[in-house]
């Protein structure tokens, strides 16, 4: 089964995503978690995933940093633009998600190979 990336990421900035994501608001999670040990652990639990999935997607990206052609060729099967673009501009994650995806595309798409003989140039 698959999991919505906005599932899982909100954690890292409930203030703003709690209640587009879980139809609750951040104070009523909070009060359920004051008095459920078990939900604060899920949700610390959940945060630490998210944390997880953000420095992978940051190793992905400097893995392409250097111009590495193997790694973007692969990756670029994997993540095509159009997700990558759709994933910056998600307004239901948080910012360190889509910041990460967008360094992503950056590697990816713009400082890659076949463009690096027009660096530099007007």
């Amino acid at each position: 089964k698959w999991a919505r990336l906005e599932a899982l990421c909100w954690v890292m900035a409930p203030e703003m995503l709690c209640e587009a994501i879980t139809s609750k608001s951040w104070s009523e999670v909070e009060e359920d978690m004051k008095v459920d040990p078990y939900k604060k652990r899920c949700f610390e639990r959940q945060n630490q995933l998210a944390t997880y999935f953000e420095a992978e997607i940051q190793l992905m990206a400097q893995m392409c940093y250097g111009r590495s052609d193997n790694c973007c060729a692969w990756l670029c099967r994997s993540f095509p633009y159009s997700l990558l673009v759709s994933t910056c501009s998600n307004p239901h994650l948080p910012p360190q998600i889509r910041a990460a995806f967008a360094y992503l595309a950056r590697t990816l798409y713009l400082d890659r190979t076949p463009q690096s003989p027009n660096c530099g140039r007007p």
